[in-house]
């Protein structure tokens, strides 16, 4: 079954996790001003309520040796439906 989801990691400047997945970081030269403001408030604090209303579904964290793995998040809402 396809799922769509959004990775979040925290160590990236948005690049790298943007090529390869649906990320909430990504780079754009005109992201509105609202959504910058909810990264500087929340984002960048984990507050997972904000996370999980994105529909991050993979947090990338690393491990004591300095190694990235996605961490699950089973509480991700999901898509929003269209109904």
């Amino acid at each position: 079954m396809f799922s769509v989801y959004r990775v979040f990691d925290p160590t990236d400047s948005g690049a790298r996790t943007s090529f390869f997945h649906q990320s909430i970081g990504g780079y754009h030269a005109a992201k509105p001003g609202a959504y910058q403001d909810l990264y500087d408030f929340y984002i960048s604090k984990f507050d997972l309520g904000v996370l999980n209303m994105l529909n991050v579904k993979y947090i990338v964290q690393q491990d004591e040796e300095g190694r990235s793995y996605p961490a699950t998040n089973p509480d991700a809402n999901g898509n929003a439906s269209k109904n």
